[in-house]
């Protein structure tokens, strides 16, 4: 195709690289052609150099509108903006939430709803405890925070609690005063009694020549003259007006009802010498001087030395001891037994003697000896082998040759000679004449 061109020889048409998208700008910027050219410009939300945009965080960079009662979240390229917990709007723009006002709280039916900014506060009602949200009746009668008088009781109820005034008081549980029965006859004493009044009740006492409990009244009667007690054999009984008592006699314990006896000694209340011994009885107790002391029991006089005096009964192989009050014996060495009964100890035969092995041992009256064996020489405990042979107690034949062993020793006749070493005779050869 031919074309005819009218004006200025250097003059090209221009190519618009962005209605043609051969430009090279980023999906998130915005291509403007120019004369020859074009220009690539981030979109809002972004940042780069048109040919290369980032996302801008606006929430990290605050550079975001949202309100402070609201939280910034980031997107692709911009940013949402949600209320806080308790505040209600756009984001933008946010108001609080009166949770109370709209019944929306979590507090307990026993607790007050306090609205604040953002958020609600739960204090539970007086009378009741806990976090607001549970709350728990307090037991003040228990816990002791009550106001009731001490002459009355404390009764808990849901979140409070009543006083009513004890029996024998008046009031309003708060305050209570004494009722005087006595004044106002509202006792029940005995026509034949006194009544007085004390704080908070009264007493009621049988008038003088009566006898009961002041409600009921009558007159005395001598149960001890007349054997009705209840008095032990062992108790003496005492009239009282209007009663008895009933004591346990001396060296008996009890109610009077019932008395045993008391073991004096058992409880060491007796007074029997150190060196005594204590004998309960029925009521009371004998004190005996113990063996090697003289006296009552109650006073006993020094020891006596039974040893010396040649009085104890220990056994001739045993040793007297004396002790304070008596004396002991003691079995001596080589003798085995109580000290009043004592048997020699046979050491050979139980093996506790100490002879040597070359030895015999033979017991004896409380011991026992040592015998070196023949061919032995000692004192029986160290034995040691004697050598015959070189001492010439050897009684080997003079044509024998003696050899010493342990204990013994052997003799053998010498070469040409026989016999038993003890006795050797001469051999002769026989040469026959040819």
């Amino acid at each position: 195709m031919k074309i005819n061109y009218f004006g200025p020889l250097n003059y090209w048409p221009d190519i618009d690289e962005c209605a043609e998208n051969t430009d090279n700008c980023s999906p998130q910027a915005t291509c403007k052609n120019t004369f020859g050219s074009f220009i690539c410009t981030c979109d809002q939300g972004f940042i780069g150099n048109g040919v290369l945009c980032s996302d801008i965080d606006e929430c990290a960079e605050n550079t975001d509108n949202c309100s402070p009662q609201a939280t910034c979240t980031n997107t692709f390229g911009s940013f949402t903006c949600t209320c806080d917990q308790g505040f209600i709007g756009s984001g933008v723009s946010c108001s609080d939430i009166n949770e109370c006002a709209e019944n929306t709280d979590n507090c307990s039916p026993q607790a007050t709803c306090t609205n604040t900014f953002g958020s609600f506060t739960c204090i539970c009602d007086q009378g009741f405890i806990g976090s607001g949200v549970s709350c728990s009746d307090i037991d003040k009668c228990a816990e002791n925070t009550d106001n009731c008088s001490p002459q009355a009781t404390c009764t808990n109820i849901f979140g409070s609690f009543t006083c009513t005034c004890d029996q024998g008081f008046i009031g309003n549980g708060v305050s209570c005063s004494d009722i005087d029965e006595c004044a106002t006859s509202t006792d029940n004493c005995s026509p034949d009694a006194t009544c007085t009044n004390t704080f908070g009740s009264f007493t009621c006492s049988c008038n003088q020549g009566f006898i009961g409990d002041g409600i009921t009244c009558s007159a005395d009667i001598d149960k001890c003259a007349e054997n009705t007690d209840n008095c032990s054999p062992q108790a003496t009984c005492t009239n009282i007006f209007g009663s008895f008592t009933c004591t346990c006699d001396q060296g008996f314990i009890g109610n009077g009802v019932s008395c045993s006896d008391i073991d004096k000694c058992a409880t060491s209340t007796d007074n029997c010498s150190p060196d005594a011994t204590c004998t309960n009885t029925f009521g009371s107790f004998t004190c005996s001087c113990n063996q090697g002391f003289i006296g009552d029991g109650i006073t006993c006089s020094a020891d006596i030395d039974e040893c010396a005096r040649n009085t104890d009964n220990c056994s001739p192989e045993a040793t007297c001891i004396n002790t304070m009050g008596s004396y002991t014996c003691n079995c001596l060495s080589g003798f085995d037994g109580d000290g009043v009964t004592c048997r020699d100890i046979n050491e050979c035969a139980m093996n506790t003697d100490n002879c040597s092995s070359e030895a015999k041992c033979e017991n004896s009256d409380g011991g026992f000896s040592c015998f070196c064996f023949d061919g032995f020489a000692g004192d029986g405990m160290i034995c040691s082998d004697i050598d015959e042979c070189a001492l010439n107690t050897d009684n080997c034949s003079p044509e024998a040759t003696c050899t010493n062993t342990i204990g013994r020793y052997t003799c053998a006749c010498l070469s040409g000679f026989d016999g038993d070493g003890v006795t050797c005779r001469g051999m002769y050869q026989i040469v026959e004449n040819k």
